[in-house]
């Protein structure tokens, strides 16, 4: 899909009636993540390197396939607008954070983590407690905080979202499309010189460590597909969607008081 996704985006930008493009999904959630191993998903595997055993094979899948082509999406010519509704997870989260404008539903449920390309510290504003205080709990990030955060910039009734996406993509697209390139390329530029784009390439070793630790120290049975085993899913979904976890996100939305807020 992602190879799928980036001739998609160089066709619509290679095509001059194209003025903005929209990011949507299908069905009820924008996305729940990486492929783990579905049977395309292994088969797709063009580049004798990326079948290495050894690190060095994953390590350049990851980093073309994730890191590359992401960065490639931010710096595309044309207006990209994301519509999310529904789950948003792990690297779903990173696709929606190449867009140039975010717009949500209601029932928006966000999940980042240290993934291969880590953008959500750039989408979250740079704000290193509230970052940590959302990674280290593994929680969802709800509508009403995402729009609080910056990761999106507005908040529709689900049945609304196509309608009004649409519809602010037909306003910019009446735009100069050399003028709508240039006003993003100058925003991104202030990005890139605050060093967003040498932290995502080296970020990709931090979750290498980690996954490759993760791999050690899980059972076989229990990895991932594409890593031999019998799982295709790493984030924590059902455990954030209750208990403590879901209770901290319906906090950091407002949907429930915290007890030290009047204090």
């Amino acid at each position: 899909m992602t190879r799928e996704l980036d001739k998609a985006f160089d066709s619509a930008c290679l095509d001059d009636v194209v003025k903005c493009i929209v990011l949507r999904a299908e069905g009820e959630h924008f996305s729940s993540g990486h492929d783990l191993g579905s049977k395309a998903q292994l088969d797709d595997r063009d580049f004798p390197q990326e079948l290495s055993p050894l690190p060095r094979g994953e390590y350049l899948r990851w980093y073309t396939n994730d890191v590359e082509a992401c960065l490639k999406w931010r710096r595309l010519r044309k207006p990209v607008i994301a519509a999310l509704q529904g789950f948003c997870i792990y690297h779903g989260t990173v696709i929606a954070s190449c867009a140039d404008i975010v717009v949500a539903s209601e029932n928006l449920k966000y999940m980042p983590s240290l993934v291969e390309a880590n953008l959500f510290p750039w989408a979250a504003g740079l704000q290193p407690q509230v970052l940590k205080s959302i990674l280290l709990t593994q929680r969802f990030v709800l509508a009403p905080e995402a729009l609080r955060l910056g990761i999106v910039n507005r908040i529709v009734p689900v049945n609304d979202l196509d309608d009004e996406t649409l519809r602010l993509a037909r306003l910019v697209a009446k735009g100069d499309s050399f003028h709508l390139w240039m006003m993003k390329k100058m925003v991104n530029s202030a990005l890139d010189s605050a060093g967003m784009e040498t932290h995502v390439r080296n970020s990709l070793d931090t979750w290498t460590a980690f996954r490759k630790d993760w791999d050690a120290r899980t059972t076989k049975d229990a990895q991932t597909k594409d890593h031999g085993g019998n799982s295709k899913r790493l984030a924590p979904v059902e455990q954030s969607l209750k208990g403590e976890a879901w209770r901290q996100s319906l906090i950091a939305s407002g949907q429930v008081e915290d007890g030290f807020s009047k204090l």
